[in-house]
Protein backbone atom coordinates (compact mmCIF):
# COMPACT_ATOMS: atom_id res chain seq x y z
CA UNK A 1 0.00 0.00 0.00
CA UNK A 2 3.21 2.60 0.71
CA UNK A 3 4.53 1.54 -2.76
CA UNK A 4 0.88 2.87 -4.50
CA UNK A 5 1.38 6.18 -2.58
CA UNK A 6 5.05 6.87 -3.69
CA UNK A 7 3.50 6.84 -7.68
CA UNK A 8 3.35 10.63 -7.96
CA UNK A 9 0.20 9.89 -10.59
CA UNK A 10 -1.69 8.02 -7.94
CA UNK A 11 -1.61 10.72 -5.49
CA UNK A 12 -2.21 13.62 -7.79
CA UNK A 13 -5.77 11.35 -8.64
CA UNK A 14 -6.83 10.97 -4.76
CA UNK A 15 -5.69 14.12 -4.00
CA UNK A 16 -8.05 15.22 -7.30
CA UNK A 17 -10.72 13.55 -6.50
CA UNK A 18 -10.96 14.50 -2.68
CA UNK A 19 -10.79 18.10 -3.79
CA UNK A 20 -13.15 17.24 -6.31
CA UNK A 21 -15.50 15.55 -3.77
CA UNK A 22 -14.89 18.99 -1.26
CA UNK A 23 -15.77 21.50 -3.86
CA UNK A 24 -18.93 19.44 -4.90
CA UNK A 25 -20.12 19.61 -1.01
CA UNK A 26 -19.67 23.24 -0.88
CA UNK A 27 -21.66 23.86 -4.34
CA UNK A 28 -24.28 21.81 -3.19
CA UNK A 29 -24.45 23.07 0.53
CA UNK A 30 -24.75 26.71 -1.57
CA UNK A 31 -27.61 25.62 -3.75
CA UNK A 32 -29.76 24.04 -1.04
CA UNK A 33 -29.19 27.68 0.80
CA UNK A 34 -30.14 29.31 -2.27
CA UNK A 35 -33.24 27.32 -2.62
CA UNK A 36 -34.35 27.60 1.16
CA UNK A 37 -33.75 31.35 1.00
CA UNK A 38 -36.22 31.19 -2.23
CA UNK A 39 -38.69 28.90 -0.35
CA UNK A 40 -38.64 31.86 2.33
CA UNK A 41 -39.41 34.37 0.39
CA UNK A 42 -42.24 32.73 -1.61
CA UNK A 43 -43.82 31.75 1.71
CA UNK A 44 -43.27 35.29 3.06
CA UNK A 45 -44.88 36.46 -0.49
CA UNK A 46 -47.97 34.02 0.19
CA UNK A 47 -48.32 34.76 3.79
CA UNK A 48 -48.63 38.33 2.74
CA UNK A 49 -50.82 37.80 -0.24
CA UNK A 50 -53.26 35.48 2.55
CA UNK A 51 -53.63 38.51 4.65
CA UNK A 52 -54.09 40.90 2.07
CA UNK A 53 -57.22 38.40 0.86
CA UNK A 54 -58.40 37.74 4.33
CA UNK A 55 -58.45 41.61 4.96
CA UNK A 56 -60.26 42.08 1.65
CA UNK A 57 -62.69 38.62 2.51
CA UNK A 58 -63.48 40.22 5.74
CA UNK A 59 -64.09 43.80 3.92
CA UNK A 60 -67.00 41.80 1.85
CA UNK A 61 -68.63 41.01 5.21
CA UNK A 62 -68.71 43.99 6.56
CA UNK A 63 -72.22 45.71 7.14
CA UNK A 64 -70.62 49.14 6.84
CA UNK A 65 -69.32 48.41 3.14
CA UNK A 66 -72.31 46.77 1.94
CA UNK A 67 -74.50 49.38 3.26
CA UNK A 68 -72.03 51.81 1.32
CA UNK A 69 -71.77 49.18 -1.87
CA UNK A 70 -75.59 49.56 -1.68
CA UNK A 71 -75.49 53.20 -1.58
CA UNK A 72 -73.23 53.13 -4.77
CA UNK A 73 -75.20 51.12 -6.85
CA UNK A 74 -78.36 52.70 -5.80
CA UNK A 75 -80.19 49.31 -5.73
CA UNK A 76 -82.78 50.78 -2.92
CA UNK A 77 -82.10 48.01 -0.63
CA UNK A 78 -81.56 48.49 3.39
CA UNK A 79 -79.82 47.14 5.58
CA UNK A 80 -81.72 44.43 8.21
CA UNK A 81 -82.45 45.70 11.73
CA UNK A 82 -80.68 43.73 14.21
CA UNK A 83 -84.05 42.34 15.76
CA UNK A 84 -84.91 41.05 12.09
CA UNK A 85 -81.32 39.09 12.01
CA UNK A 86 -81.68 35.41 13.02
CA UNK A 87 -79.19 33.23 13.41
CA UNK A 88 -79.23 29.74 12.61
CA UNK A 89 -77.68 27.08 14.82
CA UNK A 90 -76.85 23.69 13.93
CA UNK A 91 -77.83 20.65 16.28
CA UNK A 92 -75.79 17.80 16.28
CA UNK A 93 -77.46 14.35 16.42
CA UNK A 94 -76.84 12.05 19.52
CA UNK A 95 -74.57 8.88 18.71
CA UNK A 96 -76.98 6.21 18.57
CA UNK A 97 -76.36 2.42 19.03
CA UNK A 98 -75.72 2.19 14.57
CA UNK A 99 -73.57 4.92 14.27
CA UNK A 100 -70.48 2.27 13.84
CA UNK A 101 -69.08 3.02 16.94
CA UNK A 102 -70.07 0.02 19.03
CA UNK A 103 -68.39 -2.30 15.61
CA UNK A 104 -65.30 -1.28 16.81
CA UNK A 105 -65.19 -2.49 20.08
CA UNK A 106 -64.75 -6.35 19.05
CA UNK A 107 -60.90 -7.12 17.96
CA UNK A 108 -61.47 -9.54 15.01
CA UNK A 109 -63.93 -6.69 14.13
CA UNK A 110 -60.78 -4.47 13.24
CA UNK A 111 -60.53 -6.15 10.31
CA UNK A 112 -63.60 -4.94 8.67
CA UNK A 113 -63.18 -1.45 9.40
CA UNK A 114 -64.08 -0.73 5.70
CA UNK A 115 -67.63 -1.19 6.53
CA UNK A 116 -67.72 1.49 8.74
CA UNK A 117 -66.00 4.06 6.16
CA UNK A 118 -68.84 2.61 3.75
CA UNK A 119 -71.59 3.48 5.17
CA UNK A 120 -73.69 6.24 3.56
CA UNK A 121 -75.35 9.06 5.54
CA UNK A 122 -79.12 9.54 6.02
CA UNK A 123 -80.80 12.68 5.09
CA UNK A 124 -83.51 13.76 7.11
Amino acid sequence: MRNLFKNPFVVLSVTTLLLLGYVHEHISSYRISYLIEAKKRRLAQLTDLYKAEKFSLLQLYSPDVLSRRIRETDLHLTMPERQQMVKLVSIQEPRGFFDGAWFMRFPFMSWFHFVKEAQAKTTK
